[in-house]
């Protein structure tokens, strides 16, 4: 999801220089917290005055300069992945539904989602053992829970149904809205998942499912 919008503001050239810049810097500050405070925007985002990254708005040159704010999409997609999954959990306790997680770069994200850097790594799991369980099933068949049925062509235009489970779906959704980032469905390890039910071995190794989302 990419947004573009340039716009040009007219200013009285006999203001002194300085109220001319703080005109153009109030300008662009106001667009651009209009477009948070509408949704269309993340909050996250970094600002290029002149193409020079950093420096405040009031920097931009007068004749011809432009201010340029990058939104990161990555923010964005991550919390959407997060909603995702999280309403398609099954909940009996509210334990498993509260368990899913993001990574950044192979850490735990403490911060809001929002603050993600635009060009890490974002890992979206769950690291309940059964996470697996649910989604592949103790004789690889994914659960009836965490799946949805739809129907496709195969290559010979004969109509087929297949199942996906909560995090391929997922990943396909993220995918759709976001094509400018990276998505992909992965199993990955943990080195702090928990291992606490009985049909898994504990010398076993545990995989998860998962949803990784980077810049391309």
């Amino acid at each position: 999801m990419r947004l573009a919008q340039h716009l040009q503001v007219l200013i009285d050239r006999a203001l002194p220089e300085s109220r001319q810049r703080q005109i153009a810097a109030d300008y662009a500050r106001g667009v651009r917290d209009g477009l948070i405070a509408s949704g269309r925007a993340p909050p996250h985002f970094t600002t290029a005055v002149d193409g020079r990254e950093g420096v405040a708005e009031e920097a931009v040159r007068l004749d011809g300069g432009h201010i340029r704010y990058e939104f990161g999409s990555l923010a964005n997609a991550v919390q959407f992945a997060l909603d995702y999954l999280r309403e398609r959990s099954p909940v009996l306790t509210g334990d498993y539904r509260a368990s899913w997680m993001v990574l950044v770069n192979g850490s735990p994200w403490r911060q809001a989602v929002s603050e993600i850097p635009g060009d890490a790594e974002a890992v979206v799991v769950n690291d309940r053992p059964f996470a697996r369980l649910l989604e592949v099933g103790s004789n690889g068949k994914a659960s009836a829970r965490r799946v949805r049925r739809v129907k496709y062509k195969n290559r010979r235009g004969h109509e087929r149904t297949k199942l996906l489970t909560s995090t391929t779906d997922c990943a396909a959704e993220v995918q759709k809205r976001w094509p400018d980032l990276f998505v992909a469905r992965q199993f990955v390890r943990l080195s702090g998942g928990k291992n606490d039910v009985p049909y898994i071995a504990k010398s076993g190794e545990i995989t998860y499912p998962a949803v990784i989302i980077r810049a391309n």
